[in-house]
Protein backbone atom coordinates (compact mmCIF):
# COMPACT_ATOMS: atom_id res chain seq x y z
CA UNK A 1 0.00 0.00 0.00
CA UNK A 2 1.22 3.31 -1.20
CA UNK A 3 2.21 5.42 2.34
CA UNK A 4 0.53 9.13 2.35
CA UNK A 5 3.71 11.90 2.06
CA UNK A 6 3.78 14.13 4.90
CA UNK A 7 3.49 17.97 4.77
CA UNK A 8 6.49 19.74 5.91
CA UNK A 9 6.37 23.61 6.71
CA UNK A 10 10.09 25.70 6.56
CA UNK A 11 9.84 28.56 8.90
CA UNK A 12 12.38 31.03 6.48
CA UNK A 13 14.26 31.05 3.08
CA UNK A 14 17.56 31.42 4.31
CA UNK A 15 20.47 29.99 4.74
CA UNK A 16 19.39 26.79 7.07
CA UNK A 17 16.03 26.70 5.34
CA UNK A 18 16.99 26.49 1.88
CA UNK A 19 19.13 23.96 2.89
CA UNK A 20 16.46 22.03 4.96
CA UNK A 21 14.17 22.00 1.09
CA UNK A 22 17.47 20.99 -0.81
CA UNK A 23 17.58 17.67 1.62
CA UNK A 24 13.65 17.06 1.78
CA UNK A 25 13.93 17.01 -2.20
CA UNK A 26 15.62 14.24 -2.00
CA UNK A 27 12.33 12.13 -1.26
CA UNK A 28 9.52 13.59 -3.31
CA UNK A 29 7.74 10.50 -2.60
CA UNK A 30 7.74 10.83 1.72
CA UNK A 31 7.61 14.98 1.57
CA UNK A 32 5.38 17.55 0.23
CA UNK A 33 7.13 20.77 1.64
CA UNK A 34 6.49 24.26 1.67
CA UNK A 35 9.04 27.32 3.03
CA UNK A 36 7.58 30.85 4.00
CA UNK A 37 9.76 33.78 3.64
CA UNK A 38 8.51 37.06 5.08
CA UNK A 39 11.07 38.77 2.53
CA UNK A 40 10.33 39.21 -1.32
CA UNK A 41 13.41 37.03 -1.77
CA UNK A 42 15.55 34.73 -0.74
CA UNK A 43 18.88 34.87 1.13
CA UNK A 44 17.62 35.87 5.04
CA UNK A 45 20.77 37.44 6.71
CA UNK A 46 22.82 38.15 3.44
CA UNK A 47 19.95 40.16 1.97
CA UNK A 48 20.90 43.88 1.89
CA UNK A 49 18.34 46.73 2.49
CA UNK A 50 19.03 50.43 2.95
CA UNK A 51 15.56 50.31 4.99
CA UNK A 52 15.64 49.43 8.58
CA UNK A 53 12.21 49.12 11.03
CA UNK A 54 9.71 47.52 8.39
CA UNK A 55 9.74 47.06 4.93
CA UNK A 56 7.24 48.82 2.21
CA UNK A 57 4.91 46.00 3.22
CA UNK A 58 5.02 46.81 6.87
CA UNK A 59 6.88 43.31 7.86
CA UNK A 60 9.59 44.10 10.38
CA UNK A 61 12.87 44.49 8.35
CA UNK A 62 15.21 40.84 8.72
CA UNK A 63 18.33 41.52 7.43
CA UNK A 64 21.37 43.32 9.75
CA UNK A 65 23.40 43.45 6.62
CA UNK A 66 25.46 46.88 5.74
CA UNK A 67 26.63 47.68 2.47
CA UNK A 68 30.50 47.18 3.31
CA UNK A 69 30.81 43.70 4.87
CA UNK A 70 33.08 41.40 3.54
CA UNK A 71 33.17 38.09 4.79
CA UNK A 72 34.90 37.47 7.84
CA UNK A 73 35.56 33.36 7.41
CA UNK A 74 37.11 31.57 4.13
CA UNK A 75 34.53 30.64 1.94
CA UNK A 76 36.51 27.27 1.74
CA UNK A 77 34.90 26.71 5.16
CA UNK A 78 31.19 28.16 4.84
CA UNK A 79 29.99 26.29 1.61
CA UNK A 80 27.50 24.07 1.98
CA UNK A 81 30.04 20.64 2.07
CA UNK A 82 28.49 19.87 -1.38
CA UNK A 83 28.27 22.65 -3.31
CA UNK A 84 31.32 25.02 -3.58
CA UNK A 85 31.92 28.65 -4.02
CA UNK A 86 32.63 29.44 -7.68
CA UNK A 87 36.75 29.56 -8.29
CA UNK A 88 37.72 32.62 -7.08
CA UNK A 89 41.50 33.81 -6.03
CA UNK A 90 40.08 35.37 -2.21
CA UNK A 91 38.73 33.99 0.05
CA UNK A 92 36.85 36.33 2.07
CA UNK A 93 34.29 37.95 -0.27
CA UNK A 94 31.56 40.77 -0.37
CA UNK A 95 28.15 40.61 0.56
CA UNK A 96 27.22 40.32 -2.54
CA UNK A 97 29.10 37.15 -3.69
CA UNK A 98 27.21 35.38 -0.87
CA UNK A 99 24.37 36.21 -1.87
CA UNK A 100 24.59 35.17 -5.66
CA UNK A 101 26.01 31.81 -3.98
CA UNK A 102 22.79 31.01 -1.95
CA UNK A 103 21.03 32.31 -4.86
CA UNK A 104 22.85 29.23 -7.29
CA UNK A 105 22.86 26.61 -4.70
CA UNK A 106 19.04 26.99 -4.79
CA UNK A 107 18.87 27.14 -8.10
CA UNK A 108 21.06 24.36 -8.72
CA UNK A 109 19.16 21.91 -5.95
CA UNK A 110 15.35 23.36 -7.58
CA UNK A 111 14.77 24.56 -4.05
CA UNK A 112 13.45 27.70 -5.83
CA UNK A 113 9.78 25.92 -6.26
CA UNK A 114 9.55 25.57 -2.58
CA UNK A 115 9.85 28.76 -1.42
CA UNK A 116 6.32 31.66 -1.10
CA UNK A 117 7.95 34.70 -0.52
CA UNK A 118 6.08 37.58 1.16
CA UNK A 119 4.84 35.65 3.83
CA UNK A 120 4.79 35.43 7.62
CA UNK A 121 4.26 32.82 9.58
CA UNK A 122 2.46 34.57 12.41
CA UNK A 123 1.11 31.54 14.91
CA UNK A 124 2.19 27.70 15.02
CA UNK A 125 -0.10 25.64 17.53
CA UNK A 126 -0.18 22.00 18.28
CA UNK A 127 -3.73 20.60 17.56
CA UNK A 128 -5.01 17.00 16.98
CA UNK A 129 -1.86 15.68 16.34
CA UNK A 130 -1.16 17.83 14.02
CA UNK A 131 0.91 20.85 12.91
CA UNK A 132 -1.77 24.22 12.60
CA UNK A 133 -0.10 27.63 10.66
CA UNK A 134 -1.22 30.41 10.52
CA UNK A 135 0.10 32.24 7.58
CA UNK A 136 -0.52 36.25 6.24
CA UNK A 137 0.34 37.32 2.73
CA UNK A 138 2.88 40.34 3.70
CA UNK A 139 0.95 42.19 -0.24
CA UNK A 140 -2.37 41.63 0.02
CA UNK A 141 -2.84 41.08 3.43
CA UNK A 142 -4.48 37.60 3.07
CA UNK A 143 -4.29 35.27 6.34
CA UNK A 144 -4.29 31.38 5.44
CA UNK A 145 -4.60 28.83 8.22
CA UNK A 146 -3.37 25.12 7.01
CA UNK A 147 -2.07 22.02 8.76
CA UNK A 148 1.21 19.79 8.52
CA UNK A 149 3.04 17.07 9.72
CA UNK A 150 6.49 18.21 10.21
CA UNK A 151 7.85 21.97 10.99
CA UNK A 152 11.54 23.03 10.44
CA UNK A 153 12.31 26.34 12.16
CA UNK A 154 15.09 28.34 10.31
CA UNK A 155 14.22 32.12 11.39
CA UNK A 156 18.20 32.54 11.74
CA UNK A 157 19.77 34.59 14.85
CA UNK A 158 20.64 37.53 13.67
CA UNK A 159 17.37 39.82 13.49
CA UNK A 160 16.72 40.64 17.27
CA UNK A 161 18.84 42.99 18.65
CA UNK A 162 20.40 42.11 22.09
CA UNK A 163 19.92 45.52 23.77
CA UNK A 164 22.46 46.68 25.74
CA UNK A 165 21.47 48.39 29.64
CA UNK A 166 23.92 51.20 30.63
CA UNK A 167 22.93 53.71 33.32
CA UNK A 168 21.71 56.60 32.14
CA UNK A 169 22.01 55.79 28.28
CA UNK A 170 18.32 57.31 27.89
CA UNK A 171 20.10 61.04 28.85
CA UNK A 172 22.23 60.55 25.39
CA UNK A 173 20.95 63.22 22.96
CA UNK A 174 22.81 61.90 19.77
CA UNK A 175 22.02 59.18 17.43
CA UNK A 176 22.04 55.26 19.39
CA UNK A 177 21.36 52.33 17.34
CA UNK A 178 22.18 48.74 17.41
CA UNK A 179 24.38 47.52 14.54
CA UNK A 180 21.30 45.57 13.51
CA UNK A 181 20.34 49.02 11.76
CA UNK A 182 23.35 49.97 10.69
CA UNK A 183 23.75 50.31 7.05
CA UNK A 184 26.27 53.09 5.92
CA UNK A 185 29.38 54.78 7.18
CA UNK A 186 28.32 58.68 5.79
CA UNK A 187 26.10 59.80 8.67
CA UNK A 188 28.85 59.35 10.65
CA UNK A 189 31.31 61.26 8.54
CA UNK A 190 33.63 63.20 10.97
CA UNK A 191 32.10 62.55 13.94
CA UNK A 192 33.34 61.08 17.53
CA UNK A 193 31.74 57.40 17.44
CA UNK A 194 31.48 54.49 20.04
CA UNK A 195 31.23 51.23 19.43
CA UNK A 196 29.91 48.95 22.41
CA UNK A 197 31.01 45.19 21.86
CA UNK A 198 33.69 43.38 19.73
CA UNK A 199 32.26 40.35 18.43
CA UNK A 200 32.72 39.81 14.52
CA UNK A 201 30.46 43.07 13.78
CA UNK A 202 31.92 45.29 16.60
CA UNK A 203 35.00 45.09 15.08
CA UNK A 204 34.23 45.01 11.57
CA UNK A 205 31.96 48.57 11.83
CA UNK A 206 34.56 49.99 14.06
CA UNK A 207 37.13 49.36 11.43
CA UNK A 208 34.72 50.41 9.00
CA UNK A 209 33.69 53.70 10.86
CA UNK A 210 37.35 54.61 11.34
CA UNK A 211 37.76 55.23 7.28
CA UNK A 212 35.53 58.35 7.54
CA UNK A 213 35.13 59.13 11.25
CA UNK A 214 36.56 61.56 13.33
CA UNK A 215 37.79 59.20 15.82
CA UNK A 216 36.29 55.81 16.56
CA UNK A 217 36.23 54.07 20.46
CA UNK A 218 35.53 50.81 20.64
CA UNK A 219 34.29 49.71 24.18
CA UNK A 220 35.48 45.57 25.18
CA UNK A 221 36.84 43.03 27.93
CA UNK A 222 37.96 40.58 24.76
CA UNK A 223 41.43 39.42 26.02
CA UNK A 224 41.89 37.96 22.32
CA UNK A 225 41.73 41.45 19.99
CA UNK A 226 43.66 43.55 23.04
CA UNK A 227 46.92 43.08 21.29
CA UNK A 228 45.86 43.66 17.52
CA UNK A 229 46.69 46.65 15.82
CA UNK A 230 44.33 49.03 14.57
CA UNK A 231 43.50 52.58 12.60
CA UNK A 232 45.35 55.61 14.72
CA UNK A 233 41.96 57.00 15.12
CA UNK A 234 39.98 53.55 16.67
CA UNK A 235 41.03 53.57 20.57
CA UNK A 236 40.03 50.66 22.16
CA UNK A 237 38.54 51.19 25.57
CA UNK A 238 37.14 49.28 28.95
CA UNK A 239 33.57 48.91 29.84
CA UNK A 240 31.35 51.87 30.40
CA UNK A 241 30.02 52.66 34.33
CA UNK A 242 27.35 55.27 32.79
CA UNK A 243 26.70 57.67 30.39
CA UNK A 244 25.68 61.24 30.80
CA UNK A 245 24.65 63.50 27.84
CA UNK A 246 26.89 63.20 25.74
CA UNK A 247 29.99 62.08 28.47
CA UNK A 248 30.74 58.68 28.54
CA UNK A 249 32.51 57.63 31.76
CA UNK A 250 34.60 54.06 31.94
CA UNK A 251 35.33 51.65 34.21
CA UNK A 252 38.84 53.00 34.08
CA UNK A 253 37.61 56.59 35.44
CA UNK A 254 38.25 57.97 32.05
CA UNK A 255 36.14 60.07 30.12
CA UNK A 256 35.02 60.75 26.48
CA UNK A 257 32.55 62.79 24.72
CA UNK A 258 30.96 61.42 21.37
CA UNK A 259 28.39 61.90 19.09
CA UNK A 260 26.77 58.60 18.35
CA UNK A 261 26.89 55.35 19.35
CA UNK A 262 26.53 52.11 18.29
CA UNK A 263 25.65 49.07 20.16
CA UNK A 264 26.96 45.92 18.95
CA UNK A 265 25.85 43.58 21.91
CA UNK A 266 24.55 40.65 19.63
CA UNK A 267 21.22 39.00 18.98
CA UNK A 268 18.02 37.46 21.09
CA UNK A 269 16.59 33.90 19.81
CA UNK A 270 12.93 35.24 19.36
CA UNK A 271 10.20 32.48 18.36
CA UNK A 272 6.74 34.88 18.94
CA UNK A 273 5.16 32.78 16.43
CA UNK A 274 5.35 29.52 18.48
CA UNK A 275 1.84 29.08 20.47
CA UNK A 276 2.32 27.63 24.14
CA UNK A 277 0.82 24.46 22.85
CA UNK A 278 4.79 23.85 20.86
CA UNK A 279 6.02 23.76 24.26
CA UNK A 280 9.40 25.14 23.74
CA UNK A 281 11.00 28.09 25.91
CA UNK A 282 13.30 31.04 25.90
CA UNK A 283 15.64 31.90 28.78
CA UNK A 284 18.01 34.33 28.39
CA UNK A 285 18.89 32.98 24.54
CA UNK A 286 18.40 28.80 25.62
CA UNK A 287 16.16 27.42 23.67
CA UNK A 288 14.84 24.31 25.50
CA UNK A 289 14.49 21.47 25.83
CA UNK A 290 16.05 20.42 22.44
CA UNK A 291 17.71 17.28 21.87
CA UNK A 292 21.36 17.51 20.34
CA UNK A 293 19.73 21.67 20.58
CA UNK A 294 17.71 19.90 17.24
CA UNK A 295 14.77 18.30 18.15
CA UNK A 296 11.99 19.23 20.14
CA UNK A 297 11.73 16.74 22.72
CA UNK A 298 8.35 16.82 23.70
CA UNK A 299 7.20 17.20 20.03
CA UNK A 300 9.92 15.42 17.60
CA UNK A 301 7.98 16.63 14.55
CA UNK A 302 9.68 20.04 15.09
CA UNK A 303 13.51 21.07 14.78
CA UNK A 304 15.23 24.28 15.12
CA UNK A 305 18.40 24.68 12.58
CA UNK A 306 21.17 27.18 13.30
CA UNK A 307 21.11 27.94 16.52
CA UNK A 308 24.77 27.93 17.55
CA UNK A 309 27.01 30.67 17.60
CA UNK A 310 31.07 30.49 16.44
CA UNK A 311 30.10 27.04 14.49
CA UNK A 312 30.91 26.76 10.83
CA UNK A 313 26.85 27.52 9.67
CA UNK A 314 26.63 26.39 6.18
CA UNK A 315 28.48 22.92 6.97
CA UNK A 316 26.30 22.91 10.16
CA UNK A 317 23.09 23.50 9.25
CA UNK A 318 23.93 20.68 6.37
CA UNK A 319 24.60 18.24 8.81
CA UNK A 320 21.64 19.10 11.12
CA UNK A 321 19.51 18.88 8.62
CA UNK A 322 21.01 15.18 7.37
CA UNK A 323 20.91 14.35 11.49
CA UNK A 324 17.26 15.35 11.78
CA UNK A 325 15.95 13.38 8.31
CA UNK A 326 17.99 10.46 10.08
CA UNK A 327 16.12 10.84 12.64
CA UNK A 328 12.78 11.06 11.29
CA UNK A 329 13.87 7.97 9.14
CA UNK A 330 15.21 5.82 12.12
CA UNK A 331 14.02 6.71 15.19
CA UNK A 332 16.71 6.14 17.00
CA UNK A 333 16.10 8.48 20.71
CA UNK A 334 13.18 7.65 22.39
CA UNK A 335 11.38 10.52 24.45
CA UNK A 336 12.96 9.32 27.88
CA UNK A 337 16.16 9.30 26.15
CA UNK A 338 16.26 12.54 24.59
CA UNK A 339 15.15 14.13 27.97
CA UNK A 340 17.68 12.33 30.10
CA UNK A 341 20.09 14.27 27.29
CA UNK A 342 18.57 17.62 27.52
CA UNK A 343 19.53 17.22 31.57
CA UNK A 344 22.69 15.93 31.02
CA UNK A 345 23.80 18.72 28.46
CA UNK A 346 22.27 21.36 30.74
CA UNK A 347 23.61 20.37 33.87
CA UNK A 348 27.30 20.16 31.76
CA UNK A 349 26.68 23.30 31.54
CA UNK A 350 26.19 24.63 34.69
CA UNK A 351 29.13 22.95 36.18
CA UNK A 352 31.18 24.65 34.09
CA UNK A 353 29.98 27.87 34.84
CA UNK A 354 28.53 28.87 31.62
CA UNK A 355 25.53 31.33 31.37
CA UNK A 356 22.50 30.71 29.39
CA UNK A 357 23.54 33.17 26.53
CA UNK A 358 26.32 30.68 25.45
CA UNK A 359 24.77 27.55 26.15
CA UNK A 360 24.36 26.99 22.24
CA UNK A 361 28.11 28.34 21.58
CA UNK A 362 29.72 25.75 19.88
CA UNK A 363 33.19 27.50 20.23
CA UNK A 364 36.57 25.98 19.07
CA UNK A 365 36.85 22.30 21.54
CA UNK A 366 32.79 21.76 21.87
CA UNK A 367 32.47 22.40 17.63
CA UNK A 368 34.20 19.09 16.62
CA UNK A 369 32.83 16.88 20.01
CA UNK A 370 29.43 18.46 18.71
CA UNK A 371 29.51 17.33 14.91
CA UNK A 372 30.95 14.20 16.07
CA UNK A 373 27.97 13.22 18.17
CA UNK A 374 25.58 13.99 15.76
CA UNK A 375 27.49 11.92 12.95
CA UNK A 376 27.92 8.87 15.35
CA UNK A 377 24.18 8.81 16.42
CA UNK A 378 22.60 9.44 12.73
CA UNK A 379 25.08 7.51 10.93
CA UNK A 380 25.63 10.25 8.59
CA UNK A 381 28.57 11.49 6.47
CA UNK A 382 30.81 14.13 8.58
CA UNK A 383 31.54 17.40 7.20
CA UNK A 384 35.00 17.31 5.17
CA UNK A 385 37.89 18.08 8.03
CA UNK A 386 39.57 20.81 6.12
CA UNK A 387 36.45 22.52 6.06
CA UNK A 388 37.02 22.73 10.08
CA UNK A 389 40.51 23.02 10.24
CA UNK A 390 40.44 26.02 7.71
CA UNK A 391 37.50 27.51 9.81
CA UNK A 392 38.76 27.30 12.94
CA UNK A 393 42.06 28.80 11.33
CA UNK A 394 40.67 31.69 9.96
CA UNK A 395 38.29 32.93 12.87
CA UNK A 396 41.64 32.54 15.06
CA UNK A 397 43.28 35.11 12.40
CA UNK A 398 40.51 37.62 13.08
CA UNK A 399 41.32 37.96 16.74
CA UNK A 400 45.45 37.91 16.37
CA UNK A 401 45.69 40.11 12.87
CA UNK A 402 42.02 41.87 12.20
CA UNK A 403 43.35 44.53 9.78
CA UNK A 404 45.26 42.00 7.44
CA UNK A 405 43.39 38.80 8.37
CA UNK A 406 40.90 39.12 4.89
CA UNK A 407 44.72 38.95 2.57
CA UNK A 408 44.93 35.65 3.21
CA UNK A 409 43.98 32.64 0.65
CA UNK A 410 43.12 28.70 1.88
CA UNK A 411 43.50 26.35 -0.88
CA UNK A 412 42.28 22.76 0.49
CA UNK A 413 44.61 20.01 -0.69
CA UNK A 414 42.41 17.03 0.21
CA UNK A 415 40.24 16.04 2.96
CA UNK A 416 42.29 17.37 5.60
CA UNK A 417 44.77 19.60 4.34
CA UNK A 418 44.94 22.67 3.21
CA UNK A 419 47.57 25.50 1.70
CA UNK A 420 47.72 29.27 3.14
CA UNK A 421 48.90 31.79 0.89
CA UNK A 422 50.28 28.70 -1.46
CA UNK A 423 52.44 27.03 1.55
CA UNK A 424 51.02 23.71 3.47
CA UNK A 425 49.55 24.84 6.85
CA UNK A 426 50.79 22.22 9.30
CA UNK A 427 47.59 22.04 11.39
CA UNK A 428 47.41 23.01 15.36
CA UNK A 429 44.49 22.45 17.28
CA UNK A 430 43.22 25.56 18.25
CA UNK A 431 43.06 27.19 21.56
CA UNK A 432 39.75 26.14 22.95
CA UNK A 433 37.04 28.55 23.28
CA UNK A 434 38.11 30.41 20.04
CA UNK A 435 35.04 32.01 18.57
CA UNK A 436 34.44 33.21 15.17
Amino acid sequence: MKMAKQSVVIVGGGVSGLCAGRHLLKYPHKYNVVIYEMASEIGGSWIYTDRIGTDENGCPVHTSMYANLRTNLAKESMAYPDFPFKENEASYLPREDVLNYINDYTDHFDVRKLVKTLHKVDKISRKDNKWSINVTNCKTNEKVESTCDIVIICNGHCSVPRKAKIEGMETFPGSQIHSHDYRKTAPYSEQTVLVVGAGPSGLDISCDLAKIAKQVYLRHHSKYISGNKFPDNLIQKPDVVRISDKKIIFKDDTEITVDSIIYCTGYNHEFLFLDDSCQITVDDNYVRPLYKQIINVNHPTMCFLGLQKYGPLFPLVDLQMRFYLSYLEQNFATTEEMTKDVEQFENSKKAAGTVKNHYHAIPAGLCEVYLEELVRLAKIEPIPTVMLRIHFHSAMSIMTDFMNFRKNVYKAIDGENFKLNGKVVEYKKPCPGIKC
